[in-house]
């Protein structure tokens, strides 16, 4: 089996076919195991405290509310996955990466 690293995983939490959040726990299961870390944003509708911290208990790094905007993907993007992806790296502007691009130094 290969492992492939991703800078974030996007995670619906109202999925049809699986619990998003036992998806995200079983995430976290793997990592455990690995010693390794991916930030998980879950993507969720309607809004409040109680919500965000359902998905943070459950091992999520932020939550997205639908419908998001383009704006709000880009930031939370930025303040999970830039670090992940190369803390070294120059913040690109481009709106085909939303800003991240790994490969910039």
């Amino acid at each position: 089996m290969t492992h492939t690293k991703y800078a974030a995983v996007l995670i619906n939490t109202e999925m049809q076919t699986m619990d998003g959040f036992a998806c995200a726990e079983c995430i976290r299961e793997y990592e455990r195991l690995r010693c390794e870390r991916v930030p998980i944003i879950g993507v969720r509708t309607g809004s409040g405290a109680v919500g965000k911290k359902l998905c943070v208990e459950r091992g999520m790094d932020d939550v997205l509310v639908k419908p998001y905007s383009g704006e709000e993907l880009r930031q939370s993007l930025l303040r999970w996955a830039y670090q992940w992806c190369n803390p070294n790296a120059k913040l690109v502007e481009h709106p085909l990466v939303f800003g991240l691009h790994p490969f910039v130094n």
